[in-house]
């Protein structure tokens, strides 16, 4: 949660706070970062190359079911976004308006298991070399 304090000086010089409420991302910031992220890969490409892998749509991926065949598909098409250096409110809103920590966990539960699991490693490098 961030906080914005505004001064403002009365004709008698006196210094005035309004403390308002902001919200964590702007609008204008997450046109600013889908301006960046189109000079890197396409994040649009990231997810054709996602769903396309695991034989779904890009609905399914932005979509809210939380089947198990989807969520990882969805986590791992996470994990591929913020490598571009997406941010997490980004990649939520861009999925359909997750909140930004369900982002987080899901990058993480795919760091862990591309350690573990050589289905997810491999399907991380599959989806990179489509791109």
């Amino acid at each position: 949660m961030n906080w914005q304090f505004t001064s403002t000086q009365s004709p008698t010089e006196s210094v005035f706070f309004t403390i308002a409420f902001a919200p964590d991302v702007s609008t204008s910031q997450i046109a600013e970062e889908a301006r960046k992220s189109s000079d890197e890969k396409d994040y649009k490409g990231i997810l054709r190359a996602t769903a396309r892998h695991y034989d779904l749509s890009i609905a399914d991926i932005k979509g809210s079911r939380r089947f198990r065949h989807i969520v990882r598909p969805r986590h791992v098409a996470m994990y591929l976004l913020r490598e571009q250096g997406l941010s997490f409110p980004f990649i939520a809103k861009l999925l359909g308006g997750l909140d930004h920590t369900t982002v987080m966990n899901g990058c993480r539960s795919i760091e862990a298991l591309q350690t573990k699991d050589e289905q997810v490693k491999r399907a991380l490098n599959i989806i990179r070399e489509t791109l």
